[in-house]
């Protein structure tokens, strides 16, 4: 997960502003909203249901995208 909340809205022209505006995911998130917890228990069940281990590792030079 990430979060874009640092990224700045530049003082430039009209195109500028609206441009860094759309590519924001979020601006403003009523808290009633907010599924955080939900998603880590999620997370955790899924965790727990696949035994507790992380997943295996992708062979070597597979999987490993530079």
């Amino acid at each position: 997960m990430t979060s874009d909340e640092a990224a700045e809205i530049p003082h430039g022209g009209r195109g500028d502003v609206n441009r860094a505006i759309g590519l924001k995911r979020m601006l403003y998130v009523e808290d009633a909203h907010d599924i955080t917890q939900d998603v880590i228990t999620m997370m955790n069940n899924q965790f727990a249901a696949g035994g507790g281990k992380a997943p295996p590792a992708p062979p070597a030079g597979k999987g490993n995208n530079p």
